[in-house]
């Protein structure tokens, strides 16, 4: 007799399964994406990304280092040369700097354009710049300055200007990468820390506004990922003098799978670690010098020592 339950049981959560993963179906080749910070990392490999898993029919990619990104439309173009006309991704490039505001808005009238007018499923906001140093040692605060003229202004320049348009097609899906630091603040990052906290503020208190006026399928997720492999963390090894220790870092396309799938469900907020779900869900429950502890040592375990 529980042989049999245990059977029961076993079919009742394979059908339960099968039918979660048909319901959450990524739909195929059917969007029109925008992703900046395109030339590097997360953003360079969850555009890629989009491409090849066939779930961008067009897409606009945009960073300072437009060198870069002709090489990854390029890159994409090559993948993709068997393919069907049909099912090729129409790759537009751009070389935007997202800390000027005149920029943001060419980069929102050029994708609009490239899109024929139509709607833009998803604006990844990803261009962002790093910093590693203690407060009370800087020299000035010019470093903090322009991390927020990039991580924080950019974004918020670049939904001024998309805003209109989402509210006229009356979709859009902003997805935000932020970071862990953006959850607790990090050891020897303030000025990168501040500017996710400010991401976070900002566009929790704007999904709520366009859920006030009634702008329900215009979307919002927060992303926030811990130690991932990229040209970052390559500048930050330099910057301390100890090499990364590897066994903590997420590659760059599990980082991306994790994006997109967090945004076809449409999560509010997703960290995309354990670790990250730590300081997201239990850091009012545990007491402050342990979690304090705790936050210094995963700073530290980035590095070897």
């Amino acid at each position: 007799m529980l042989y049999f339950l245990l059977i029961i049981l076993v079919l009742l959560v394979s059908i339960g399964y099968f039918v979660y993963n048909k319901l959450n179906q990524i739909p195929q080749f059917s969007k029109n994406i925008i992703v900046t910070g395109a030339s590097s990392g997360i953003g360079e490999c969850l555009a890629e990304t989009y491409a090849m898993e066939r779930l961008a029919k067009n897409l606009v990619i945009c960073a300072r280092r437009v060198d870069r990104l002709h090489q990854l439309k390029k890159r994409i173009e090559d993948k993709q040369s068997k393919w069907e006309q049909s099912k090729k991704t129409k790759v537009t490039v751009l070389q935007i700097d997202v800390s000027i505001e005149e920029d943001c808005k060419r980069l929102v009238d050029e994708s609009i354009k490239a899109f024929d007018g139509g709607k833009i499923d998803y604006f990844v906001l990803n261009a962002g710049r790093t910093s590693i140093e203690r407060f009370s040692e800087a020299e000035n605060l010019d470093d903090h300055k322009r991390v927020m003229d990039i991580n924080y202004w950019g974004p918020v320049y670049t939904a001024k200007q998309v805003l209109p348009h989402m509210k006229k097609t009356g979709v859009g899906h902003f997805i935000v990468i932020s970071s862990v630091a953006g959850l607790a603040g990090m050891l020897n990052r303030t000025a990168y820390s501040a500017s996710k906290f400010a991401l976070k503020g900002f566009f929790d208190a704007l999904r709520l506004e366009l859920v006030d006026d009634g702008y329900r399928n215009i979307n919002l997720t927060m992303i926030y990922p811990g130690a991932v492999v990229s040209e970052v963390h390559d500048q930050v090894e330099k910057r301390v003098g100890k090499k990364r220790n590897m066994k903590v870092f997420m590659s760059t396309k599990d980082c991306a799978d994790h994006i997109i799938r967090a945004a076809e469900l449409k999560r509010i907020d997703y960290p995309t670690t354990n670790a990250g779900a730590m300081l997201h869900y239990a850091g009012n429950f545990i007491p402050s010098n342990i979690f304090d502890k705790m936050r210094i040592s995963g700073a530290k375990s980035m590095f070897q020592e």
